[in-house]
């Protein structure tokens, strides 16, 4: 199981980018500066706006888990340009937690 790496507990929500999340944090995906075509097939896999996101792996290619409402997900490689476009929203009390 990947064990979060946590930030600031007192902060209620931090905004990143997803490349720059640390492997077991999750955070809520909020907009995407990317082209449209990759936005599109992002959309596709589930990877849109208030999304839950986990990292699985740091780094090139960053490896996220799409986690779905009913607890079921998959998982995702973004390269590093992709994951850099990508506006999250870090939630403290739910890294870790999926």
């Amino acid at each position: 199981m990947v064990q979060p790496q946590h930030r600031n507990p007192s902060a209620p929500s931090q905004r990143t980018s997803l490349a720059q999340l640390r492997r077991g944090e999750t955070a809520v995906i909020e907009s995407a500066s990317l082209h449209r075509d990759d936005e599109a097939m992002l959309a596709a896999m589930g990877l849109r706006a208030e999304t839950r996101v986990q990292i699985c792996r740091t780094g090139q290619p960053c490896i996220v888990r799409v986690m779905g409402g009913c607890g079921l997900g998959c998982r995702i490689g973004l390269s590093r340009p992709v994951a850099s476009g990508i506006t999250v929203r870090l939630d403290a009390d739910a890294s870790g937690k999926a």
